[in-house]
């Protein structure tokens, strides 16, 4: 029945992450085997990707707060040919060394200790690492009850 825990690498709804979590908060804890610290029981891992001219909405919905680790990181620009790939031509999505090094900084500041927070993925945001290219925002991100 975990199986709900691992196909939202690049969609979000308001309403995964509160599956059994009242009846068994460590429901979650097992199908998650990145390096998180286990004494962060009630912690839960998303991934979101949203293209360049999207908003990302970072929810944590029965979660207390969001926040965005280190470690878990997130980048403004492209590092592969195929994410948000659909419908643009090659030389946009050609160059895969594209990072805005601010990402992180920004997406903590707007993020850290909310329910909810929005991100636009866009250059007026984050300026523009990559001219030319079509860009995404990746990010991983955590939910804690922690205090």
């Amino acid at each position: 029945t975990h199986s709900h825990t691992l196909h939202h690498m690049h969609m979000l709804t308001h309403s995964h992450c509160n599956v059994h979590t009242l009846s068994n908060p460590l429901s979650h804890a097992h199908a998650h085997t990145h390096s998180h610290n286990p004494s962060h029981a009630h912690a839960h891992t998303l991934s979101l990707v949203t293209c360049e001219g999207s908003t990302a909405v970072l929810t944590c919905s029965l979660y207390t707060s969001i926040f965005t680790m280190f470690h878990y990181g997130a980048n403004y620009g492209r590092t592969d040919s195929t994410t948000c790939s659909a419908g643009r031509p090659t030389s946009q999505i050609t160059k895969t060394d594209c990072y805005a090094t601010n990402t992180l900084t920004l997406v903590k500041s707007k993020c850290d200790g909310k329910i909810t927070c929005s991100v636009p993925a866009s250059n007026s945001v984050f300026s523009d690492p990559c001219v030319n290219t079509y860009k995404y925002l990746s990010m991983r991100y955590t939910c804690t009850t922690g205090r």
